[in-house]
């Protein structure tokens, strides 16, 4: 991980809060019981994430995280009908 830090595109180590999904997609919760009552809780992570400036990274390295829609032929035979 030393590699990564020494590297002169990081910026540091930001802690943010993630939601943790099911395979289908929603939330996965917990339930707890308080003073009688049952609660819902969502389960979530918080792990420092290595930030990097990606434009740098783009520059030296040719990164491309962009993305761009693309419509399966499955709705063009749709649209057309």
């Amino acid at each position: 991980m030393s590699y990564l830090k020494s590297h002169p595109s990081f910026l540091g180590l930001k802690q943010d809060r993630f939601t943790i999904l099911l395979p289908n997609g929603l939330p996965d919760y917990t339930i707890e019981v308080s003073g009688g009552q049952q609660l819902k809780k969502v389960k979530v992570n918080r792990p420092k994430a290595l930030c990097f400036d990606y434009l740098q990274l783009k520059d030296m390295f040719g990164l491309d995280l962009e993305t761009e829609m693309v419509q399966d032929e499955m709705d063009l035979a749709n649209e057309v009908s």
